[in-house]
């Protein structure tokens, strides 16, 4: 059985946008490969193209994604993971308090975020992350709003946002944090994107904007969602921050 997962983080800006070069689909696993574009993301003039590489069986576009003609390792591949390009406290924003518990497919989501933030060297070490009830909330929205279509396109909203696409088999708390956290294997700290450096290795995850979220030194709490997809083989996770992190040229802690 095939298993597809792909992520897609935000970040933000100060000042002008910023240039975002086309990442091209980079297929392994074979010659023969084909990819299949899965969905397309315009904002800010950037594109974002995520791709499904497939084996050299041919497969048509909207195929189950655990149809046995797939191969067993998919490769996804992104042309740019620019959403919304703020200015760090511009716009309205509501701030969310920590309260309430997780519950369902989410239970030990901000476990293993504080996990992540916890093994990272940084002095003072970085604080835990609380779970946010109406944080997540409005993360389950978001997620149920995008299961129709299932692509990964970012809400534009003022809370750091991480997502994920799972096919094959539904995820579990641990493996969706696991699939943003590994981005630290790529990651050298420094500003965001103005000293840092993430490796080529990361690249088909549009960088290393999920693990950069994920420990943001002054981001405090956390809401996560989960909705299965209309086609009803995968599903889609949204994670969102409060207060934001991701910010060009600020450190993550």
């Amino acid at each position: 059985m095939g298993v597809l997962r792909v992520s897609c983080h935000r970040h933000r800006g100060h000042g002008a946008a910023q240039d975002c070069a086309e990442r091209r689909a980079r297929c392994a696993g074979g010659a023969a490969g084909t990819s299949l574009a899965y969905g397309v993301r315009t904002r800010h003039g950037c594109r974002m193209t995520l791709r499904v590489c497939l084996g050299a069986t041919p497969a048509r576009a909207g195929a189950s994604l655990t149809h046995a003609a797939l191969v067993t390792a998919f490769f996804v591949c992104s042309a740019c993971n620019v959403d919304s390009l703020l200015s760090n406290g511009n716009g309205t924003h509501q701030s969310f308090a920590a309260g309430g518990s997780e519950t369902d497919r989410v239970v030990g989501i901000t476990q293993e975020h504080n996990k992540v933030r916890a093994a990272t060297s940084a002095s003072p070490p970085i604080p835990d992350l609380a779970w946010s009830e109406d944080l997540a909330s409005v993360a389950l929205n978001y997620a149920e709003h995008l299961s129709t279509s299932c692509a990964l396109v970012h809400s534009g909203g003022s809370y750091g946002e991480n997502l994920a696409f799972f096919g094959g088999q539904p995820a579990t708390a641990t493996e969706v944090v696991d699939l943003w956290a590994s981005e630290k294997n790529c990651y050298t700290f420094g500003p965001f994107k103005q000293g840092d450096h993430c490796s080529s290795a990361c690249d088909s995850a549009g960088g290393c904007g999920h693990y950069t979220q994920i420990v943001w030194r002054t981001t405090k709490v956390v809401g996560c969602g989960v909705a299965t997809c209309a086609s009803g083989d995968a599903e889609i996770w949204v994670c969102n921050y409060d207060p934001a992190g991701n910010f060009i040229g600020e450190v993550p802690y």
